[in-house]
């Protein structure tokens, strides 16, 4: 998993805080208000609940120990701090321990769009929500177990796996024109579906694959 990139995790200081700027602050803003402004017809029930839940602020960012407060009661997982981009066996560890992966930085104005690297607005806007749902979460610790089970038997580990809990549990419903039909997707981080017509996902058993 680990590639080159251009940014760097943020460090925390002692207290645990992590002091973004204005211009950093500024960027979570936008994001967080053009993605709300979206969602409320396109995600799932489930994901409009985490976000209730986590009440994320939309003037700066929150730091991971504020997500915690309400991942860890609601499912028993936590935040853990990395660097932009960590390897297999790290992922997946951290994962079996109910741990989520968030990179500490957050995306330049060039890449406001799109971003290779998974950011702190990504990590949590896109992924934490859904921990707070009981079986989203178990699952997700489940695929991590065997994650670390494949790695420590040094079994074969394509770079997609690593999204794959993402790809499959993501199955939706999409209506169109009064017809339903059943797809894969991922959990989009910026708008991508047409306005003329209304998509409402609804999300299908986790377990049925």
């Amino acid at each position: 998993m680990k590639q080159q990139t251009e940014y760097i995790a943020r460090q925390p200081d002692s207290a645990g805080n992590i002091d973004y700027s204005d211009a950093e602050n500024a960027i979570w803003k936008t994001l967080i208000t053009r993605q709300m402004a979206c969602i409320q017809d396109a995600a799932c029930d489930e994901f409009l609940s985490g976000l209730e839940l986590l009440d994320l602020p939309d003037d700066r960012i929150p730091q991971l120990r504020e997500v915690d407060r309400v991942l860890e009661p609601a499912t028993g997982w936590k935040t853990a701090a990395v660097p932009a981009l960590i390897g297999f066996d790290r992922f997946f560890e951290l994962l079996s321990q109910r741990r989520f992966p968030v990179a500490t930085f957050i995306r330049s104005r060039k890449d406001l769009d799109y971003i290779k690297e998974p950011d702190i607005f990504h990590e949590i806007f896109g992924h934490c929500a859904m921990l707070t749902n009981r079986h989203f979460a178990d699952f997700t610790a489940h695929y991590g177990k065997l994650g670390v089970s494949a790695t420590l038997r040094k079994g074969f580990i394509w770079p997609g796996c690593t999204g794959l809990p993402w790809s499959l549990v993501w199955c939706v419903t999409v209506t169109v024109s009064g017809s339903s039909v059943a797809v894969s997707f991922l959990l989009p981080v910026k708008p991508v579906m047409p306005s003329a017509t209304k998509h409402r996902l609804a999300l299908l058993s986790l377990y049925r694959f």
